[in-house]
């Protein structure tokens, strides 16, 4: 079942990397590995800035906004925005990398 729907995540609740989350950068690029251990994630742009903002707990509005002004994005586009991110966000959370 594919978690895309924004009811996943509140909008004023903070998300929060899970702890014992292990990640590193390499060569500018930055890999997580899941909690089983079995799946290693490799982050695009976009995703490398959501996670980098996740040092700290963010609100899903909160992460588009820093995704929409790292990239230079038209606010006409936030609707947009926010569907990649909610789906990011779904694939983090399906691995236990990301809580509530």
């Amino acid at each position: 079942m594919q978690h895309t729907d924004k009811r996943l995540f509140l909008d004023d609740v903070p998300i929060r990397r899970g702890k014992k989350v292990t990640f590193v950068d390499i060569d500018g690029k930055t890999y997580i590995l899941t909690s089983s251990k079995n799946h290693l994630i490799e982050l695009n742009p976009t995703a490398r800035v959501i996670w980098k903002a996740l040092a700290k707990p963010k609100t899903v509005n909160e992460l588009v906004t820093i995704t929409m002004t790292s990239f230079e994005v038209a606010t006409e586009e936030r609707k947009r925005v926010l569907a990649d991110i909610l789906r990011f966000l779904s694939t983090l959370l399906k691995y236990q990398l990301v809580k509530q």
